[in-house]
């Protein structure tokens, strides 16, 4: 109806605010502040301090923000090649701490709480690395059928990189690694790659 695009939510200015500043590049995790605790404070209007979820925040706020931040980046070149790879070691991270008002840490004590808490802790790992073998498995034999997968994970990383990384922008992508994990399984009980193999032994 108005033959151009509508904003139905802004904040990328403010979330790129709060990645890219010198109070990030001084700490050692890569995470986003809110950039009312940025310091030294950028000369910026109280709006964009603020934040997007303010009542006073427009969409020149959020401009504002993205032409600073992305200034900040043109300065500091030489820095991004550290922050980014926090921003990816971040990404895998089990837990990470800007994730604090999740139900089960609102409620540590309640034993429900503490059997997620641990399955957080504990099973990301092992299904990560199985996620890798079964990328290896499937690239080789079902690259075509999973291409579609392969695809949403590598734009999900490319964005984890380019904002920051956290385990709830991991999330969309955490089905798919376990359909990759379950590739081993498939790998290992499955006849058809042991038959690509004979068959290429017996090329060979």
């Amino acid at each position: 109806m108005t033959h151009s695009f509508v904003l139905v939510s802004i904040g990328t200015g403010d979330v790129l605010l709060g990645v890219y500043n010198d109070t990030v590049l001084r700490g050692t995790t890569g995470l986003w502040t809110s950039p009312r605790f940025i310091t030294p404070r950028p000369d910026l209007p109280q709006e964009v301090l603020a934040g997007k979820d303010t009542e006073q925040y427009k969409v020149e706020d959020d401009q504002i923000a993205t032409n600073y931040a992305l200034h900040w980046i043109g300065i500091h070149w030489r820095d991004m090649p550290r922050l980014l790879s926090l921003h990816l070691i971040n990404m895998w991270a089990p837990y990470t701490s800007l994730e604090n008002g999740l139900p089960f840490r609102e409620f540590p004590t309640r034993f429900s709480s503490q059997v997620v808490w641990y399955m957080t802790l504990l099973m990301p790992i092992p299904i990560f690395l199985l996620a890798y073998l079964g990328l290896f498995v499937t690239w080789r034999y079902r690259k075509k059928q999973l291409l579609i997968v392969y695809i949403v994970i590598a734009l999900t990383i490319v964005e984890n990189l380019a904002f920051w990384g956290d385990m709830r922008f991991r999330a969309p992508i955490e089905p798919l690694l376990v359909l990759l994990a379950g590739g081993v399984l498939w790998w290992f009980t499955d006849d058809e790659p042991a038959k690509l193999r004979n068959r290429r032994k017996a090329m060979d």
